[in-house]
């Protein structure tokens, strides 16, 4: 594979992760700047976070069409571009305390049109890495995820730097125009990518050929849960538990984002690591034991570190259990969920299925812990909601592991 097809896709996903870390981040922080100062704040900050979710089937839709129909270099490189227009408009957007109700209205849409970017530009990152020839796939695959958790420690470093005291209190302004700045890079190096054989290939099929080219329902239903249960752990752990240190804790912010720092470095190495075990173990072995290890040990893993009293240690015990489990499934399930589609409607089918999901569940999942907390009244409610969506995905990979596509 072309090195320099490889760096340019991956970038991609470090910028989006970057993005949606910066926001988790700086969830409390702009609570009360874009919303009434009231006991729902926060919970429209998270429900701001969703909305980056929201409209990623729209993307997945767009962007899927032409990764299909112009190819996979295309739909990168005008996704990307797209990602430009959110960060400098929320660099620059007033306060609430400025413009009233059309500070939170217009903080949403901005999100809602970054959702749109990133549910495009992920889909087919990884359909694009995928379809290339490589013996090394696996590793590959691995690499895409750590740029992943790459994009979160830019992420998390950016935000804590410029929380520090010795910067004004707006400028966290700063690292959303950095993101700007970042996404009209890429786009500029992705002009310069080759497009996959596996694109120019399925272009050659005949009408005859045309019914192998459709998903199943069972496959797209499948696509649907996983890009949605994928996310719900690393969500709880780094964006959820942040309101916890916070608010209940106290915790200094920047002490926060050097916490969540350390959780993504040691993700990183987990990812780059399940890569041999995928070789070896296949990526389904994976991910079904990441799935059994949620839901056995969450509830109590849970209970015991929400026992009172309540401490950062205990805290720092329970992101860790989360990152150990989740990492290794990430990586397998990238490697994984391409090969469910075949090549001719590949973009399409993943984008659309795969990006609902995350709009159903993954975005929405900081803000369902806080609801499943209020509703239940204790305090690890969320590991209930983490069995739940364990089981959706053990389902799905057991629907779909009998039916897959060779994807180069």
């Amino acid at each position: 594979m072309n090195k320099y097809n490889y760096i340019a896709s991956t970038l991609g996903y470090i910028f989006e992760c970057y993005n949606n870390v910066l926001f988790g981040f700086f969830a409390v922080t702009l609570a009360p700047i874009f919303f009434p100062e009231n006991r729902y704040a926060l919970l429209s900050s998270f429900g701001a976070f969703a909305a980056g979710y929201l409209t990623r089937p729209i993307g997945g839709t767009i962007f899927g069409y032409i990764g299909d129909k112009y190819g996979r270099r295309t739909a990168l490189m005008f996704s990307v571009l797209l990602a430009a227009f959110p960060c400098f408009f929320i660099a620059l957007l007033p306060s609430y305390k400025s413009i009233g109700i059309f500070a939170p209205i217009l903080l949403i849409l901005a999100r809602l049109l970054q959702g749109i970017s990133n549910g495009g530009d992920y889909s087919v990152t990884i359909i694009y890495i995928a379809e290339q020839k490589t013996k090394s796939k696996e590793f590959l695959t691995c690499i895409v995820v750590a740029s992943g958790f790459l994009g979160g420690i830019v992420g998390a470093s950016i935000a804590a730097l410029f929380s520090l005291d010795i910067f004004p209190e707006d400028a966290w302004r700063f690292t959303f125009l950095l993101g700007g700045l970042m996404s009209i890079a890429i786009f500029l190096l992705r002009q310069k990518m080759d497009e996959s054989n596996a694109f120019k290939a399925a272009q050659s099929f005949d009408l005859e050929q045309e019914k192998i080219t459709k998903p199943t329902i069972q496959a797209l239903l499948a696509s649907c849960i996983l890009g949605g249960a994928n996310l719900v752990p690393i969500y709880i752990a780094i964006v959820f538990i942040n309101k916890i240190l916070l608010n209940d804790l106290g915790v200094d912010q920047t002490l926060i984002f050097a916490n969540n720092s350390i959780l993504l470095v040691i993700g990183l190495f987990l990812v780059l690591a399940t890569s041999a075990l995928m070789k070896r173990f296949g990526s389904e072995k994976i991910m079904l034991i990441s799935m059994s290890y949620f839901i056995v040990l969450s509830v109590p893993v849970f209970y015991f570190c929400f026992y009172p009293p309540l401490s950062l240690f205990k805290i720092f015990l329970l992101q860790l259990f989360i990152i150990l489990g989740d990492a290794p499934q990430i990586a397998a399930l990238t490697y994984y969920i391409p090969r469910c589609f075949p090549a001719k409607s590949r973009c399409r089918s993943l984008g659309i299925s795969f990006t609902m999901g995350q709009a159903l569940l993954g975005g929405t999942t900081p803000m369902l812990c806080w609801l499943f907390i209020d509703i239940l009244e204790f305090k690890w409610a969320p590991s209930l909601l983490l069995v739940f969506s364990s089981i959706l995905y053990i389902l799905a990979i057991v629907a779909t592991n009998k039916h897959l596509y060779t994807v180069d």
